[in-house]
């Protein structure tokens, strides 16, 4: 259902600074429109223990976060609509430069406008001890959340230390 690298067994990917995430999907069954049903494409979060991801959500929205606290103290959720369609492939990324917390949401190389939800000004994206998950994300450290599954095909994920072009 997922695939997950716990936080000892590497150090590429706790990045506190700059982040740029990105896959190609192919959804089988969107997120529900109704209700807090996020399903996790790449993620690096736990309960207190947060430092970002990328996530489809209810809604017809992409979510991109990151936290510099590893809670809700600091952090920045940027919302995008997105161009998703059950059975075909896109691409998604994000890219967050934390110094200014700018974010942008691509959806096949196209920004997309963004609503945001933030507390605080985080400088920092947090490096907590959350495992990196493909497909879903941990409720509690070490806890995946069987709701959160992703229902499709992820291919070709990336996580980059910096900010990438839309190309």
């Amino acid at each position: 259902q997922y695939a997950s690298i716990t936080d000892a067994a590497q150090t590429g990917l706790d990045i506190t600074g700059d982040i740029s995430m990105e896959c190609w999907i192919k959804v089988e069954t969107l997120p529900s429109n109704s209700g807090g049903n996020n399903i996790g494409l790449i993620t690096k979060v736990g309960t207190s223990n947060e430092s970002y991801y990328i996530i489809l959500g209810g809604g017809d929205s992409v979510n991109a976060f990151y936290s510099s606290d590893g809670g809700a103290t600091y952090y920045i959720k940027y919302t995008s609509t997105y161009d998703v369609v059950a059975g075909s492939w896109i691409h998604l990324a994000a890219t967050i430069t934390v110094a200014s917390q700018a974010f942008v949401i691509y959806a096949d190389t196209v920004s997309k406008t963004l609503a945001s939800v933030n507390s605080g000004t985080p400088t920092a994206i947090y490096n907590g001890t959350a495992r990196f998950i493909i497909g879903a994300y941990d409720a509690a450290v070490g806890t995946v959340d069987t709701a959160t599954f992703y229902d499709g095909l992820i291919d070709e994920a990336r996580v980059w230390s910096a900010v990438r072009t839309s190309t």
